[in-house]
């Protein structure tokens, strides 16, 4: 199996991810790009990418998994251990097909949209969670994926059908702010890095939709959200404070980084 030479991609600054033998210390393949020495943005098509901003690969089923934050979209490879370079994707979410790229399908918001997604986790039964960044939302797809389709469950929000920052209304421990980063332990709890609110929220299980949050971190309660719990934004940080986390991730035991 080719090694990941690059796991994180720096948000709206590059447009492909490299896969190499760690060894050689060369890349072996490049997906988002026609070559290693293309940087094209866009052409929205199946193999090009806008602003890549996380790779994902489901060590299961050996997919790998794209968010395509620029297009509105999450891409994924069936297997990639056959990955080669410039390869098209083999399947798609938050659009109708490989050539579209507009947030929310340039419409509403719906359940099989997306807007600016951000990070992808993949949980055990193979069903894929988004952070859908422009939306205020994370997302579920219930596994077995299919191109185009429609979340299963949604957070932050009351339905499919709303995108505005915690419910156009005061944060709740219901609502959520440009999340960046979502995960889940191994009860199946969903964590989530909500960026804007700066904090980190716990969903325990059953996950339903627009569910309450159980616990929150980097605040004293779920109705604030100054950075470093300071509303005039200077404040020094503490080890119970947090300032636009950009995502979460929890250990085999249980420990939240």
């Amino acid at each position: 199996m080719k090694k990941i030479a690059i796991a994180f991609i720096l948000f709206i600054c590059f447009a492909g991810f490299v896969y190499s033998d760690v060894s050689s210390g060369n890349g072996d393949v490049v997906l988002g790009q026609a070559s290693f020495n293309s940087n094209s943005i866009n052409i929205v098509t199946g193999s090009n990418f806008y602003s890549s901003a996380m790779i994902t690969i489901d060590t299961t089923t050996n997919r790998a998994y794209v968010a395509d934050c620029g297009n509105n979209r999450v891409l994924w490879w069936n297997n990639i251990d056959s990955l080669t370079t410039g390869k098209q994707a083999d399947g798609v979410l938050g659009q109708a097909d490989f050539t579209s790229g507009s947030p929310n399908r340039n419409g509403t918001v719906s359940a099989n949209t997306l807007c600016y997604p951000t990070k992808i986790f993949v949980d055990s039964s193979g069903n894929v969670w988004v952070a859908d960044g422009g939306n205020s939302r994370v997302l579920k797809y219930n596994a077995p994926l299919s191109n185009g389709m429609s979340a299963n469950i949604v957070l932050g929000q009351a339905n499919f059908t709303s995108s505005s920052t915690n419910r156009g209304g005061s944060i709740a421990a219901n609502t959520l702010s440009y999340p960046c980063g979502v995960s889940l332990d191994s009860s199946g709890n969903a964590w989530v890095a909500d960026c804007s609110n700066n904090r980190v929220l716990r969903y325990n299980v059953p996950i339903s939709n627009g569910m309450n949050a159980n616990i929150v971190l980097g605040q004293a309660d779920f109705t604030h959200y100054y950075p470093n719990r300071d509303m005039y934004y200077y404040g020094p940080p503490g080890a119970n404070t947090l300032s636009y986390p950009n995502g979460v991730s929890v250990d085999s035991s249980g420990n939240v980084w």
